[in-house]
């Protein structure tokens, strides 16, 4: 019996970190990239009315 627990709980182990993904770490100190609350989608800082595309 404890020979068929250990070996179920090994292979679920084994396939479980089978399916990790690796992500992209950063500090959480640092800023992460990407448009922010008050930056926006051009990553700056701006204040005043909003500009229009031109076509």
């Amino acid at each position: 019996m404890w020979l068929r627990l250990t070996a179920v709980v090994g292979l679920s182990v084994l396939l479980t970190a089978c399916s990790a993904k690796p992500f992209t770490y950063h500090a959480n100190t640092e800023s992460p990239a990407g448009p922010g609350l008050f930056t926006g989608e051009a990553g700056e800082l701006r204040s005043g009315k909003a500009k229009q595309d031109e076509p």
